[in-house]
């Protein structure tokens, strides 16, 4: 079940994090950590301190720090290195600064061991956020081809699949009012967001989540842009009988 916070709650957590000790008090109390389970634990909460506070700079600055610290390890931290690194890609998407987000971006796709993994697919996606926020839509077609070239989507968890359905759905409007200057469209990518323009939508009274609401928001995108303005009308109603907190 996911909870919707108020406001209030809201700047409780934040003023938690901006009020927790900086890493830096922490090395000062020891020349090192006492073990990489600390440490990872020290530089998530620095990490999220900076992020809560909007210092995206300094949250850049304590994830390199902290991959740079867990790569010394000699197990595998491979997915909490990743995780950083995300969190990383989350910033340069604030900052909208593409240029970094997709070197490391690149840099994500290196240390993969295959192009089937989870964390693979997350980081693509994030990439092609990016490229979205950055008005760098050809990049994001181009993103979007060779992810859905990749055979292994199919194995995505069903909301994860649904996610890039809608980001189909969203080249496809860039398509429908000039944006891409490409007229050539992956078969796959049209194939998805029919998955979505077509889809029925969702009962009345029925709770939903995240993804679900994503879902609803593209159907009203391709609405627009095909200027069948009474169908995103009839849409935008449908999302706003849902204006509580998703069960």
């Amino acid at each position: 079940m996911m909870l919707a916070l108020s406001s209030t709650d809201n700047g409780a957590i934040t003023s938690f994090f901006a009020n927790l000790p900086s890493i830096n008090i922490h090395k000062q109390e020891t020349d090192h950590f006492p073990t990489f389970q600390t440490a990872k634990c020290i530089f998530y909460i620095d990490s999220f301190r900076h992020i809560v506070s909007e210092e995206y700079f300094s949250a850049i600055s304590t994830c390199k720090e902290a991959v740079e610290y867990l790569g010394q390890a000699l197990f595998s931290l491979q997915d909490d290195i990743f995780a950083f690194r995300h969190l990383q890609m989350a910033c340069y998407l604030k900052l909208q600064d593409f240029d970094n987000g997709i070197a490391l971006a690149e840099t994500i796709r290196k240390s993969q061991p295959s192009q089937n993994s989870h964390n693979y697919f997350k980081s693509e996606e994030m990439a092609v956020l990016l490229s979205f926020h950055c008005g760098r839509y050809n990049d994001a077609l181009a993103i979007c081809q060779k992810v859905f070239d990749n055979s292994a989507l199919s194995t995505l968890t069903l909301d994860e699949i649904l996610m890039w359905d809608c980001i189909a759905t969203y080249l496809m409007c860039l398509k429908q009012i000039g944006m891409l200057t490409t007229d050539s469209m992956h078969e796959t990518i049209e194939q998805s967001s029919k998955r979505v323009i077509y889809s029925k939508g969702f009962e009345d009274g029925v709770s939903w989540d995240n993804n679900q609401i994503t879902s609803i928001f593209a159907q009203i995108w391709h609405a627009l842009a095909t200027l069948h303005f009474d169908q995103a009308a009839a849409y935008i109603r449908q999302a706003g009988q849902f204006n509580r907190p998703f069960g």
